[in-house]
């Protein structure tokens, strides 16, 4: 893509949510292998968003800081591994970041997002985001994170 090309979409998708922009879900990339095997990723697009906003809501908050949360999804890239988030003075890493399906959620997945089932995550997520459907097929970014 054109350096060029490239600016205008990010400026675009910037004017669409000037707070959080998700050029992935404007332009329906997908970094799926055809394969559809998962892998490791070594090279990452560029980040939607910044890492400070990856946990927010204070009850996730008081769950990662509880050290019952260690994952966040998000349908935009917030971190790279390795880069760090402070939450009340305490300093989180990131450990790994990879691409899912949320229909390949498990209960083990939810309880690591901090909430008990997987069936009160989707409940939760889809009051959360009016008007949302629940498409297992949507790609979404797992960040991986543990107490520095």
């Amino acid at each position: 893509m054109l350096p060029q090309a490239h600016l205008l979409i990010k400026f675009a998708a910037l004017i669409i949510n000037p707070t959080c922009f998700n050029i992935g879900r404007l332009l329906k990339w997908s970094f799926i292998l055809p394969d559809n095997n998962p892998r490791p990723m070594t090279d990452y697009p560029e980040k939607n968003c910044e890492i400070d906003r990856l946990v927010r809501h204070p009850k996730l908050v008081a769950a990662t800081l509880a050290g019952e949360k260690t994952q966040q999804r998000r349908d935009g890239l917030y971190a790279y591994p390795g880069e760090t988030f402070v939450l009340e003075e305490v300093v989180f890493v990131v450990t790994s970041v990879e691409r899912q399906r949320i229909g390949d959620m498990t209960d083990a997945d939810a309880h690591a997002e901090g909430y008990p089932s997987l069936a009160m995550y989707k409940d939760l997520i889809l009051k959360m985001h009016s008007g949302m459907e629940w498409n297992p097929d949507g790609l979404v970014w797992v960040h991986n994170f543990k107490r520095q």
